[in-house]
């Protein structure tokens, strides 16, 4: 599952974490951003160039994906006739936010004036209502080409012409769960935990259930509330597995060293054999207990909780 999301210098620390809950991340208006970022006259200009290479820096990875040209550009080009005609009420919908905002633009004496006029709120919101389309075109037309795409990063109350919830929502409502990681956690710290391959299978399963459960009749507050109670259910069920284990073992330690050392002296291979087998036998017990695990299909997020911890900030 392909997450398809927007440039922003806020976005970046989140990334670290959302990485972590998608396949890839498609950047929509990367090229843009990088060009603002590096050319255009607004804010700190060594702010912005960091911004820039570090966006330059994830688009050279195998994880985050950006094109040229806008999905726009790409379906009014589109070699296939039909492809247009598809998203004919997007496009429509996009030329007419388009012209809705952009005579509050024109004819600028400067870029000072340029920048107030941009932040007055029904141009502002006029702006967020035509960039919000376009993501959701972009995640539209990837979907029409077979991958399996869903908008992030955009709220609920943003979206514009859904009434039901799609599998992106349910992704990022489990992924609020998970604190977003110190902007000092280094990306290749990121994409270690991200490739290993427990991980990956804990992702795989959570985006199965993203798919079953955005159902019709679904509500935000509902799933939330579902999400709430099932992560508690799988983190005390596991949390009861882990004392139990932990306990067992102390056992086997505290008790059975007096015992082992006697069935060594007597020559008593059967039960030693025995007594060794037995704390595999319960580690091999947990690891089944966690696949009975109500809840489990949201265990990715105590694997990435878990992980973050562990992880050492670059203060270099």
């Amino acid at each position: 599952m392909i997450g398809v999301t927007s440039a922003a210098p806020a976005n970046f620390g989140a990334w670290k974490r959302d990485i972590l809950f998608f396949e890839k991340i498609f950047v929509a208006d990367a090229r843009s951003a990088l060009g603002v970022w590096r050319n255009g006259p607004f804010g700190d200009q060594q702010l912005n160039l960091r911004l820039a290479d570090e966006l330059e820096y994830l688009l050279e990875t195998d994880f985050f994906l950006s094109r040229n040209e806008s999905v726009e550009q790409v379906i009014l080009t589109s070699k296939d006739p039909e492809v247009s005609e598809i998203f004919r009420s997007y496009l429509d919908r996009l030329n007419s936010t388009f012209l809705a905002y952009k005579p509050a633009l024109d004819g600028f004496a400067d870029w000072e004036e340029f920048a107030v006029r941009l932040v007055q709120p029904d141009t502002r919101q006029k702006i967020q209502t035509h960039s919000t389309l376009m993501l959701q075109l972009e995640a539209a037309f990837q979907q029409h080409q077979g991958i399996d795409a869903v908008l992030h990063g955009v709220p609920a109350w943003m979206r514009v012409g859904e009434a039901s919830l799609e599998p992106g929502q349910a992704i990022e409502l489990v992924l609020n769960n998970v604190p977003v990681p110190a902007e000092t956690v280094p990306w290749e710290e990121i994409f270690a935990i991200k490739s290993d391959p427990e991980i990956i299978h804990r992702t795989r399963k959570l985006h199965l259930w993203s798919n079953e459960i955005t159902k019709p009749g679904m509500t935000v507050k509902r799933l939330n509330e579902y999400i709430q109670d099932s992560l508690h259910d799988y983190e005390s069920y596991m949390k009861a597995n882990h004392i139990r284990l932990r306990s067992s073992i102390l056992k086997t330690v505290v008790v059975g060293t007096a015992e082992l050392w006697e069935d060594i002296v007597h020559l008593r291979f059967g039960k030693l054999a025995a007594r060794l087998f037995s704390a595999e036998e319960k580690r091999a017990d947990f690891i089944l207990a966690e696949a009975r695990a109500p809840g489990r299909q949201l265990s990715l997020v105590s694997a990435v909780k878990d992980r973050l911890r562990s992880v050492p900030a670059d203060h270099s």
